[in-house]
């Protein structure tokens, strides 16, 4: 017993054992562990740069930066190819940029993903209207109209389609349906008054020729009323004349009829009467016309006349034409007249004539013609006249217009017959 608690005192008088961490031959460690020391810190790697959001496209898109938004645009396209709100501001700066193949393209994207969204249908119809494709554009607004029926939008748009189309009335009853609709702003207010439906004209010319003329011609004057009605794509209208030349009066009563084919092209016909005996007036007079749009900017124009004079004989004449558009607002129209006349006779002139739209506010014009003439009472002459005037749009339902022409007539060997100059007016009103 003795032995073992001698035992026991010595084994609680040792050291204690070395550390279970050391190595064989290294100190133990004693003590209270001490805290190691952090490890060096590792450089951090900056993060990739943000590349284009959605929001800095549209903020150039709002500040008109177009082509700086397109090509933004254009990278989050390609990310997200079938994402709406990527497409539809991508097609609408498109639109804006004239690009409308592009934009019509992209748009269709839209609606392919889209087919109920009614705003869609909207901004691809748009640019196809742009375009001249407005049989589609319309196919898509009513679309759209059936989706939501009341758009204002769509039917504002509609209106104007229709309107290019040549339908006034229809391009009327949308315009009030959409004022209907709730739009109320000016630009509307101003198309409605500018589809007219009804439309008056009434106007009249003071002639003075040079004295002693070879023709005996004093001074004279015309009068003539017209009234016309748009009716989807005809255009009837009804014309009379009053014309006291050679110090007699002849009146003759004119029917007429436009009809609007479809884009760019549109037929015309007058049939004209002057009752009781024909002084110097067609006492007949036919007349068929048409006009087709060759490019945007091209159109050619052609008109047949037939006119049976009292005691002279028939004259045929054909007018062909090109009118030209050289800018915006700027217009030229070249062509001629070709005459086969009553004694057998054939005649032609040259006719030119520029216009320019300010801003369609005035309208005034230039014309030039020359050539040979024989129209009864009068004997063949040469002709030369230099018109020019102006349309005054004083508003959208009111315009006048006041003209000038002066005329210079030989005889085919150059003989003086007398100089004329003509000053007209003339009102419009449209209801």
């Amino acid at each position: 017993m003795w032995l073992v608690c001698v035992a026991g005192l010595l084994v609680m008088g040792q050291e204690p054992p070395p550390d279970a961490g050391a190595s064989p031959g290294e100190p133990a460690v004693t003590g209270t562990p001490q805290e190691q020391p952090p490890p060096p810190e590792t450089p951090e790697t900056p993060p990739p740069p943000a590349g284009p959001t959605l929001d800095d496209a549209l903020a150039l898109k709002r500040d008109q930066k177009l082509p700086e938004a397109e090509k933004l645009l254009l990278e989050l396209a390609a990310q997200h190819p079938d994402d709406p709100a990527v497409l539809t501001p991508l097609a609408t700066v498109q639109g804006w940029q004239n690009k409308f193949a592009l934009s019509i393209e992209t748009w269709r994207k839209v609606v392919a993903l889209r087919p109920d969204d009614p705003d869609a249908r909207v901004g691809l119809a748009r640019v196809l209207y742009w375009s001249g494709q407005r049989s589609e554009a319309i196919e898509h607004l009513k679309r759209a109209l059936s989706l939501r029926p009341g758009m204002p939008d769509a039917l504002a748009l509609l209106g104007d389609v229709y309107r290019a189309e040549g339908d006034v009335l229809a391009s009327r009853l949308a315009y009030e349906k959409a004022r209907a609709a709730g739009d109320s702003s000016p630009e509307l207010a101003k198309k409605i008054e500018q589809a007219a439906v009804v439309r008056a004209d009434a106007g009249g010319t003071y002639d003075h020729y040079s004295a002693g003329n070879g023709a005996g011609r004093t001074n004279e004057w015309s009068a003539f009323a017209q009234v016309g009605a748009t009716l989807g794509r005809f255009i009837p209208s009804l014309r009379f004349e009053n014309f006291h030349y050679f110090g007699v009066t002849d009146s003759t009563l004119i029917a007429g009829l436009v009809f609007r084919v479809g884009q760019g092209a549109l037929v015309s016909a007058e049939a004209g009467y002057t009752p009781d005996l024909s002084q110097f007036r067609p006492k007949w007079l036919a007349t068929l016309g048409g006009e087709v749009a060759i490019t945007p900017e091209v159109a050619a124009l052609a008109t047949y006349r037939h006119m049976f004079f009292d005691g002279f004989g028939h004259v045929d004449m054909v007018l062909p034409s090109l009118r030209i558009q050289l800018s915006p607002g700027l217009d030229a129209q070249v062509g001629g007249a070709v005459a086969h006349n009553a004694d057998d006779t054939v005649t032609g002139s040259f006719v030119g004539r520029v216009t320019y739209s300010f801003q369609d506010a005035v309208i005034p014009y230039a014309g030039v013609s020359y050539g040979q003439e024989s129209l009864p009472p009068l004997a063949a002459g040469n002709v030369l006249v230099f018109s020019a005037g102006a349309v005054w749009n004083i508003t959208s339902r009111i315009s006048a217009r006041a003209d000038y022409a002066h005329e210079h007539r030989t005889t085919l060997d150059d003989v003086l017959v007398y100089d004329h100059d003509s000053i007209g007016a003339a009102l419009t009103l449209k209801l």
